[in-house]
Order: C-alpha cells, then sequence, then structure tokens
C-alpha cells in the first residue's frame, strides 16, 4: 500500500515510516498540509495519515480540501485515518464528518499504532456473506459508512435516493440483511423508502437503521414508527456505528444458524419417524408367523410338556415384542399426524358405546390374570359425544387400560369410570390396584423415552412410548390428561374431552 503521512513532529514522521515500512508499505511523509496536498496528485495514495494539530493548516483542514479535490475531479475518496494526541470527542465527531476513517491516538506505543493504521487498510471479515444496502446522497458519508461495513466482511451496495434504493431493495429482497438510510433525501425521503421497504415480505423484519441529524426527539420517534429498527445522529464514530451494526448482524447470524439446524432437524426427525414405521411394519409380519406356528405347535396334544413350556415362552416373548413394535407404530402415526394435513379424520364418537365394545374385548386378556375389569358411568340421559378420531380414542383407551393390566397384580381391579367434568366436558377415569408409581417418576411419566419404563407384575415388557403417545394424543384432541399414585395402592389417569353439541 501507498501511504502519505502528514505530521509536524518529525519523531511522529520517523515512527509512522519505519513502521509502515518494515510492514511492507511504501510511505512518504510530509511535515504540513500544504506540502501534502502538492503531494498527493503526484502519489495517489491508498492511505493518507493526519495529525490534527499542525502550524499553517491543521488536519481538518487538509482532510476539507482533499474531499473537495475529490469532488471537483470525481475521483474516488481516499481513505483517511487522524493520528493525534488531540483524541476528543468533539475531534471525531469532526474527522467522522469529514469522511475519516478512523481516529487514533498517539498514545500508544509505536507497535500498537502501526497495527491500528494496517487495521483500518485490512480487511477483516467477521460478517462475511451477509449483504447491506446503504442509502445517503452525500457521497461522502456513503463512503465512509460503506468503507466501515466492508471492513467487516459485508458485501455492500449504494445509493443516492430512496427511489434508487427501492429498486434496489426490491431485487435483493430474499438476500438483504442490513439498510442504512439517511432521512433527509432528495426525490424519496428515508422515510418513505422505509415505509415501502417494510412492505416486501422478505425485507419487513431486516434490520433498518437512520442516520441523520435529527436531534428532535419527536423527529426520532417517528423514524421508529415508519418502521425503523435503528437510529444514529450524525455525525457519529465509526466504532458506535459499528457497535450497532454488530449487534443487529449477529442476532441475524443467529437466527440463520437456527433456522438450518431446524431445517437439519426436521429432515432427521423425519427419517427418524419414517425408519420406525417402515422398520415397525417389516418386523410385525414375520413375528406375526412365528406365533402363528408356536399356536399350532401349542394345540398338538402329543407335544411334551418340557416342549409346551417351551412353545409358551415363544409365544409369550413373541406377543411382547409384538406391544413394543405397536407402541412404535403408534409413535410413527403420532408424529406423522402432527404434519400439516396429516390430521386423522373426525367425527362424532359415542364414547360409552365404544368403551362398552373395548371392555369386552380387553376383560378376556384381564381375565388371565384374574383381574376384574368394571366400568362405572354416571351419564343418566343421553351418552355424551365427543369429536375425536374413533382410532385415536381407541389407541389412548388401550395404551391407559394395557398398562393398568400390566402392572396390577393377580386377582386386582381396575374401574373406568365416565362423568361430566366442567364447564362443558366428559372425564375418563382408569383407576387401577397395582403397584404405584415412585413419586419421583411421576413427573417424568410421559417423556419420550425416559428411563420411567419397567417390567408388569408377570414379567411384561415395556418400551417407555405408551404414555408418551397418549398424552400427544390426548392434548391434539383438545383434551388433558392428569395422574395420581401411591406406590403398593395404585394408579389413577383421568383423561379430560370437551363435549361436542
Amino acid at each position: 500500500m501507498k501511504i502519505l503521512a502528514v505530521d509536524d513532529s518529525s519523531f511522529f514522521r520517523n515512527v509512522l515510516s519505519s513502521g509502515l515500512g518494515e510492514a511492507g508499505h511504501s510511505v512518504r511523509t510530509a511535515m504540513d498540509g500544504p506540502s501534502a496536498l502538492a503531494m498527493l496528485e503526484e502519489m495517489q495514495p491508498d492511505l493518507v495519515t493526519l495529525d490534527v494539530d499542525m502550524p499553517d493548516m491543521c488536519g481538518f483542514e487538509v482532510c476539507e480540501r482533499i474531499r473537495q479535490r475529490e469532488r471537483e475531479h470525481h475521483t474516488a475518496i481516499t481513505p483517511v485515518v487522524f493520528v493525534t494526541g488531540n483524541d476528543t470527542l468533539k475531534n471525531r465527531e469532526r474527522g467522522f464528518e469529514l469522511g475519516a476513517l478512523d481516529f487514533i491516538t498517539k498514545n500508544v506505543g509505536k507497535d500498537e499504532l502501526i497495527s491500528k493504521i494496517q487495521d483500518a487498510l485490512l480487511i477483516r471479515a467477521p460478517l462475511t456473506g451477509l449483504k447491506a444496502l446503504v442509502v445517503d446522497d452525500s457521497d461522502v458519508a456513503r463512503h465512509v459508512i460503506m468503507r466501515c461495513l466492508r471492513a467487516e466482511g459485508l458485501t455492500v451496495m449504494e445509493a443516492r435516493n430512496g427511489v434508487e434504493a427501492y429498486r434496489i431493495a426490491e431485487a435483493h429482497e430474499n438476500d438483504l440483511d442490513l439498510i442504512i438510510t439517511d432521512v433527509v433525501m432528495p426525490e424519496m425521503s428515508g422515510t418513505e423508502f422505509c415505509q415501502k421497504v417494510r412492505k416486501l415480505r422478505g425485507l419487513r423484519y431486516v434490520p433498518l437503521m437512520f442516520v441523520s441529524g435529527l436531534p428532535e426527539k419527536d423527529g426520532i420517534l417517528e423514524l421508529f414508527r415508519t418502521g425503523g429498527t435503528d437510529h444514529l445522529i450524525k455525525p457519529f464514530a465509526k466504532e458506535e456505528l459499528l457497535a450497532h451494526v454488530r449487534v443487529h448482524l449477529e442476532v441475524r447470524l443467529l437466527n440463520r444458524t437456527l433456522e438450518r439446524q431446524i431445517e437439519e432437524l426436521t429432515h432427521l426427525n423425519k427419517l427418524k419417524t419414517d425408519l420406525l414405521a417402515v422398520t415397525s411394519h417389516d418386523l410385525r409380519s414375520p413375528l406375526n408367523g412365528i406365533l402363528g406356528v408356536a399356536d399350532v405347535m401349542g394345540s398338538d396334544p402329543t407335544l411334551s410338556a418340557e416342549n409346551k413350556e417351551y412353545v409358551g415362552l415363544i409365544t409369550q416373548s413373541g406377543e411382547q415384542l409384538l406391544a413394543q413394535i405397536g407402541d412404535l407404530l403408534d409413535l410413527a402415526k403420532a408424529e406423522a399426524q402432527q404434519k400439516p394435513g396429516a390430521a386423522a379424520p373426525i367425527a362424532p364418537v359415542n364414547l360409552l358405546g365404544t368403551l362398552d365394545t373395548f371392555l369386552a374385548t380387553f376383560r378376556k386378556q384381564a381375565s388371565k390374570k384374574s383381574i376384574r375389569v368394571e366400568l362405572d358411568n354416571s351419564f343418566t340421559d343421553s351418552a355424551p359425544t365427543i369429536a375425536i378420531p374413533a382410532s385415536e380414542l381407541s389407541r389412548i383407551v388401550n395404551n391407559l387400560l394395557s398398562n393398568a393390566l400390566k402392572f396390577t397384580p393377580q386377582g386386582g381391579d381396575i374401574l373406568v369410570t365416565v362423568r361430566h367434568a366442567k364447564p362443558n366436558g366428559v372425564e375418563i377415569v382408569i383407576a387401577d390396584t397395582g403397584i404405584g408409581i415412585p413419586p419421583e417418576k411421576i413427573p417424568l411419566l410421559f417423556d419420550r423415552y425416559s428411563d420411567t419404563s419397567r417390567p408388569g407384575t408377570d414379567g411384561e415388557a415395556s418400551t417407555g412410548l405408551g404414555l408418551s403417545i397418549v398424552k400427544d394424543l390426548v392434548t391434539r384432541n383438545e383434551g388433558r390428561i392428569e395422574v395420581t399414585s401411591v406406590e403398593g395402592t395404585g394408579t389413577t389417569f383421568t383423561v379430560f374431552f370437551p363435549i361436542r353439541n
């Protein structure tokens, strides 16, 4: 890089010349403003460093002359960095107003001073991949903002007024990450531009920063009412601008990362669901064959007692595995029906009629453990009707009754109660006289793949999925489920559904 270092101190000219020269740059020095201006055309530097306090012509006057010459000759804007011992907020504001790239104090060591000047030359890219639009009718202000953003790695587009800016925004609706706009501009003001931009769907939530000379709070409030995200008052320090920009864009980057992660997790979840459905279905067919053959073998009168015991073990293990596969299939179906357009058909269901039919079959299973199953109906008039897919009601009741049967010992009782519930609902209560649930496990009962699963009173296996499936189905049908339990006494599940008139 070609650097022109301007300072009335021979010591600091030597510091800058030697330090930047050792860093590989081509450095020329000037002792005052007139000398620097005379060297500009001949040298055409990539960067100018200026002291503030110099005789005859201060650094601000030199910078102003540089900008005036650029406007007259329509040349590119030269980056300027002030290197001074007079580092005040007022001087910083004036320097940035003139288009300075940075403001560096002399009260640092040589290495740090050279490093800071090089930082102004080098492109840092923490925000690479993001795109910004800068709108300002001032070439100097626009250039300063663009230079700051490009140093952070952003791709930057520019516009001189709101009309031109809107055309660019419309063309980049889906890949624009930041808009910085002046307020007072010809043809279309910043507020008008903001209102139009916010109507574009892809730019509705893109950070939009106003930069203006508005000191009045009422005027600033109006900027936010039109859809602005932030506001900076001109002139502003480079550090102030970048602090605001980084906050907005780091949130933007975080949201993009989260969106990608959600997409990946959604895809992985679909693969898992598909695998569960396909694998469970493919496992059920050969298992039914095994159980069928075991049933035929068990009915053979010539089979020895020992072999009958072995066949019984095959049948018992096969039925347990079949129940586990059923849980996996229920899980896959429940997750599939959570997707839009995949819900099961809903029709009015006669609750008592459905329960009567279901309990008739279930009592046969319960008789193997000598467990009594009773139905207590508190409805004396007409049977309640609820709107729920019949298949889902069956899965809810089946899982809860199977759970009660599994954890109730020989000779126990299961009571199914149907009753009114305020304000306009019905409750299905399934209470057993089983082994109960430890208090610390109750909060985890409905968690999928929790460690609450345990074998039944006759060694029945459990996947731990049944209650999570029940919870999903109940919630999806606008119901709720509660559980109470006492170890050694029994467990009660209460399911509520609204009654449909």
